[in-house]
Formats: structure tokens, C-alpha cells, sequence
């Protein structure tokens, strides 16, 4: 399959806890992903960045295709 969005480095921090660490994460072309947690605990950042509504210092995010 192709990949149509490719992460590295996510790292986000509030009030001194990390809330996402994620050394790398790619979704494919069709696939399905889910994303399940606590309140806090980051999905909604995660989407954020992952359509480029969020920047982080260490993220890199790369569309392929038409990307989100």
C-alpha cells in the first residue's frame, strides 16, 4: 500500500508531562486507523498535528499524495 502521511519525532509536553511520544508513524492509502485513550491523554493533538493544524519543535509531518 501507499502511504499518504508519514510522522517522525512527535513530541508533545503540557504542564511537564508527556503527552505524546511517538518515534515514527505512517497511515497507508485505505487503511483504517483508530485511536482510543483517556481524556488528555493526546488524540486530538495527535490529529492536529497529523493535518498540520498543530507544529510541534521536533515533529516532521509529510503528506503524500493528496494528503489529509
Amino acid at each position: 500500500m501507499r502511504e499518504i502521511v508519514k510522522a517522525r519525532h512527535v513530541l508533545l509536553e503540557f504542564n511537564g508531562r508527556d503527552v505524546l511520544n511517538i518515534s515514527e508513524l505512517s497511515v497507508a492509502e485505505n487503511e483504517r486507523i483508530g485511536l482510543i485513550g483517556a481524556n488528555g491523554s493526546g488524540k486530538t493533538s495527535l490529529l492536529r498535528i497529523l493535518s498540520g493544524d498543530m507544529e510541534t519543535a521536533t515533529c516532521t509531518v509529510v503528506h503524500y499524495g493528496n494528503g489529509l
